[in-house]
């Protein structure tokens, strides 16, 4: 395997993979070599002896040990590393981490005319001068040692618990200079980059004091968390905007990590993927190199943490629209009596048939009457009797077909509902009062989104609060279009 400068490896007998660092480690931590850069290839090859094709060559590998508070290199065969394809362990995190490439920013200034020339020495200093003094850089190990985690049995209940392994976390740092490392051939003769070290200074806690080492480039990231947005007059700072959220009623749309496709029926019908969440903020909090959000979230109906974005935030009077019990209003004294529309999204307060308690957000596919007894149903809403009119025959036809299962439409003029055999069938109407009856029961069909959109039913009478989302495939299915407030 080929290796380049800064490449993040481990050492063979670590239990990370190329691929996967999504790994807890358990028994003895202590035994877990850390993760490297690449910081110099030397010109030590290794030979087979007897066929003398090239088996390996020599690399000096960079880390930080944060038990003695240094920078430590080693040089190790290439046959013993195995690279880490993955720098960032999150997704997210990418964009806030940087490589740094000189020559590219300086000719991304350029006009396409002057891009051809040669870059110069005066043209690198004045370039790190202006945008890298006192910027922050770290170690590319970083984002894979902070997420290394160890696993280890509690003595008491037996409980597995999890914990950090933060033993060669490098530290973040700020650039206060920098050196060409070869003052005789300052630039790579095989890709033409300045062969460059910085000069950082961070924060030792070992020592209690501050120290300074020169990195190589090529083993950095530079970190911008894109904290400022907006431009000229609109500039405004997100960290600033999470805090004066926290703990108002406010609820924010945001991108889901994993965004997922609701349930359907049938082969031929279109999937609908659901992209976002409504989160309500609760507090900050600060991870090594970049800040969390802890917040409520209302899909997951539980608590998590977000990296600090660019987010949207609801107004109330444009979320929530019709709610069950509506006290203020002094109307829906009766869960009969509020009209669920298919296609819609609702958050409800629901206790099952075990009376466990939880809430979430559905989307409506069809209410439906179900019947236990359909012989006692007919027999009690006087259904036998003769004669009957045309609409009590259309109704005892339904009800005497080889279903259990009924389409039904709530909440018409006069107490009135429509019963059908399905949502395509003409309705034939009857008193609500048949909604009471001991063998009925009305159930929601929906796509739970606390279910990762999975068809789930809701007994209607196992609801306690409603509140009907306006717009909801907006906030969940739409592509988020960042507004400035």
């Amino acid at each position: 395997m080929y290796f380049n400068f800064g490449d993040v490896v481990v050492f063979k007998t670590h239990p990370y993979t190329s691929r996967n660092q999504n790994i807890k480690i358990g028994g003895y931590a202590d035994y877990t070599s850390p993760l490297m850069v690449v910081n110099k290839r030397t010109e030590n090859k290794y030979f087979d002896s007897i066929t003398r094709e090239k088996i390996g060559e020599i690399l000096e590998c960079v880390y930080y040990n944060s038990k003695t508070g240094k920078y430590e290199s080693k040089r190790i065969s290439s046959l013993d590393l195995v690279k880490c394809e993955d720098k960032v362990f999150a997704e997210e995190r990418k964009k806030l981490l940087h490589d740094i490439d000189i020559n590219f920013e300086i000719n991304k200034k350029k006009t396409l005319e002057s891009q051809d020339k040669e870059i110069t020495v005066k043209e690198i200093e004045t370039h790190i001068k202006s945008n890298y003094f006192n910027v922050k850089v770290v170690l590319k190990s970083v984002d894979i040692e902070l997420h290394k985690e160890k696993i280890n049995r509690e003595k008491d209940n037996g409980e597995l618990i999890v914990t950090n392994h933060l033993d060669f976390l490098p530290p973040v740092m700020t650039v206060i200079g920098y050196r060409f490392y070869d003052e005789k051939n300052k630039f790579c003769q095989i890709e033409g980059k300045p062969l460059l070290e910085f000069k950082c200074k961070w924060f030792n806690s070992q020592l209690k004091t501050y120290s300074e080492e020169y990195l190589k480039v090529d083993t950095l990231y530079k970190i911008d968390l894109g904290l400022e947005v907006g431009e000229n007059s609109d500039k405004r700072n997100l960290l600033e905007d999470y805090s004066s959220y926290i703990d108002s009623n406010y609820y924010h749309q945001i991108k889901l990590k994993e965004p997922f496709e609701l349930e359907e029926i049938g082969l031929d019908v279109g999937k609908t993927e659901i992209r976002n969440t409504l989160v309500q903020i609760e507090d900050i909090t600060f991870k090594h190199y970049f800040y969390m959000a802890l917040v409520d979230d209302l899909l997951k109906n539980k608590k998590d943490s977000i990296l600090v974005s660019q987010i949207n935030k609801i107004p109330d009077n444009e979320l929530w629209g019709t709610r069950f019990p509506d006290y203020l209003n002094r109307r829906s004294t009766s869960i009969f009596s509020f009209e669920f529309k298919a296609g819609e999204y609702y958050y409800i307060s629901y206790a099952d048939k075990f009376n466990r308690f939880s809430k979430r957000v559905i989307k409506v596919r069809e209410v439906s009457l179900f019947v236990s007894d359909k012989n006692k149903l007919i027999e009690d809403i006087g259904l036998n009797r003769k004669p009957m009119n045309n609409n009590e025959k259309k109704l005892k036809d339904i009800l005497s077909s080889e279903y259990n299962m009924f389409s039904i439409k709530l909440n018409l003029d006069n107490n009135m509902v429509g019963i059908s055999i399905d949502s395509e069938q003409i309705k034939v109407t009857t008193s609500n009062t048949i909604l009471h009856h001991s063998s009925v029961s009305i159930l929601l069909e929906t796509n739970c989104l606390l279910r990762k959109g999975k068809i789930r039913h809701f007994r209607l009478d196992g609801i306690y609060e409603i509140q009907s989302i306006k717009n909801g495939s907006d906030w969940f299915e739409e592509e988020i279009l960042y507004v400035s407030e």
